[in-house]
């Protein structure tokens, strides 16, 4: 964990997750769209979020690059894909925890490009910075059955004929307000594999939160 962690008043934090090997693609983040720090007068905080490796090498190799660079929070799980949703629930504790001066959270893959400036944009857009989710909707999708997919939910884990409506876990932005309420629901809340479906959808409508954009959903 870097040591100041969120301790700038900021208008937005990101969290990048990451995996140990994906050094390549959070030097692409660093040397790109994440290099900047203050967009349209408000300080902008970035962050790798990733598990631990089994591998010694590679995980000597982490270290020395947050030694570098002060900008990677690892936490004591195995990085797997099957961890995503713990990933996720870990990066609402660190933001509710650590950036509460913060309005808003972006939680993005390190595959994907932000215009940052834009984004910052439209948020100062707004009239408010509360109840807040913003995203990818993916409505009427199902659950995978083929039990060789990645994607694949057995029933005995969810027994629905369609999951609810969700954002994409590619990149998806929301008020602190919210990751507040989708942390603490993830407290009592029993974890299911797939991130965007548990986080975004499944806790979403525990908490009542009705997502704007409802009509451009994308169907599946």
């Amino acid at each position: 964990m870097p040591e100041h962690v969120c301790d700038q008043q900021s208008l937005l934090v990101v969290i990048v997750c990451t995996a140990p090997s994906n050094y390549e693609a959070r030097m692409a983040i660093r040397e790109t769209w994440g290099s900047e720090r203050y967009i349209l007068g408000n300080n902008v905080s970035l962050y790798f979020l990733l598990g631990e490796t089994v591998n010694s090498s590679m995980q000597n190799d982490v270290l020395l690059e947050s030694d570098e660079y002060g900008d990677i929070i690892q936490e004591r799980f195995i990085d797997s894909y099957n961890n995503l949703t713990l990933k996720s629930i870990v990066m609402l504790k660190i933001a509710t925890t650590y950036c509460a001066n913060t309005k808003y959270l972006l939680k993005i893959d390190d595959d994907m490009f932000v215009n940052v400036p834009r984004l910052i944009e439209m948020l100062l857009e707004r009239n408010n910075s509360k109840n807040l989710i913003l995203g990818k909707l993916i409505c009427g999708a199902r659950p995978i059955k083929d039990s060789r997919s990645k994607w694949y939910s057995p029933k005995y884990m969810y027994k629905g004929k369609l999951y609810p409506n969700y954002v994409s876990g590619t990149g998806y932005l929301m008020s602190m307000d919210v990751a507040h309420k989708l942390f603490n629901t993830t407290l009592s809340t029993p974890i299911f594999h797939l991130e965007d479906v548990y986080l975004t959808g499944k806790l979403i409508n525990k908490i009542h939160f009705i997502m704007e954009g409802t009509r451009n959903c994308i169907g599946c």
